[in-house]
């Protein structure tokens, strides 16, 4: 009698029960699917977001150098008219004591 049971296959409640299982699981996969496809996402969101501060960073680096190779150009530029200016000071200053020293001289 159990062999005959057996041949003609599940009862109808484990048949049942299969069934239901096997759905579950259909949906458990559905929604693990969703899931990796959500994360794909947020992964793609979030590496666009790095990329785009990465590429500010960069392009605020290669400011700064082009600043700081003008800043040294204007400094290099700057230094030695200013050195002259002080030259031309002193030189003016040491022509004003000798003309002084001439004038005390002469009297």
């Amino acid at each position: 009698m159990t062999d005959a049971a057996n041949a003609e296959g599940p009862s109808p409640g484990v048949q049942d029960l299969a069934e239901r299982l096997e759905s579950a699981l259909t949906e458990c996969r559905a929604r693990i699917d969703k899931l990796i496809v959500q994360a794909d996402l947020a992964n793609m969101d979030l590496r666009d977001e790095l990329y785009k501060r990465l590429n500010a960073m960069g392009n605020t680096g290669l400011a700064a150098h082009a600043g700081l190779g003008t800043a040294r150009q204007d400094l290099a530029s700057g230094l030695p008219a200013q050195r002259d200016t002080v030259c031309a000071v002193l030189h003016d200053l040491q022509r004003a004591v000798q003309g002084a020293r001439e004038a005390l001289d002469r009297r």
